[in-house]
């Protein structure tokens, strides 16, 4: 997860803190597809799915927590970036409880599915207006 962490943040410069977030939300689904679809005993091919999963979190993450920088006064960074942590940390906490339970009762295959979700609702907070202010935009 942090292994490529300074190509990410280059690509955040370089591209834009919008172009890496889908990036990162591409990476994610094929890490669902790829996890999702390996047998049990495959291990490469989860491997695989899980390395695709922390590169996707790491592209996701690093821009995300750019555009709070970007966007946030100085004097509020602090306060919505601690905010922000908290709120990204107890949703792992409720993630990895619902995870348990949806494996427990089907499948790992199907968590990875479940897992769209969320996907699909960060596409759609993606196409917002909002998030296309002029600090989202590739630096020239």
């Amino acid at each position: 997860m942090y292994a490529f962490s300074p190509v990410v943040g280059w690509a955040v410069d370089r591209f834009g803190r919008i172009q890496v977030i889908v990036a990162g939300i591409g990476i994610l689904v094929v890490a669902c597809i790829v996890a999702g679809l390996a047998p049990g005993d495959n291990v490469p091919m989860l491997g695989v799915g899980l390395f695709l999963l922390g590169l996707g979190w790491s592209c996701t993450l690093i821009a995300g927590s750019t555009l709070v920088t970007d966007e946030v006064e100085e004097t509020e960074r602090p306060a919505v970036q601690g905010l922000s942590d908290l709120v990204m940390n107890a949703a792992g906490a409720v993630g990895g409880a619902l995870a348990g339970i949806i494996v427990l009762v089907s499948s790992y295959g199907w968590l990875c599915a479940a897992a769209l979700i969320p996907l699909a609702v960060l596409v759609v907070l993606m196409s917002l207006p909002a998030c296309r202010q002029h600090s989202n935009m590739r630096s020239m």
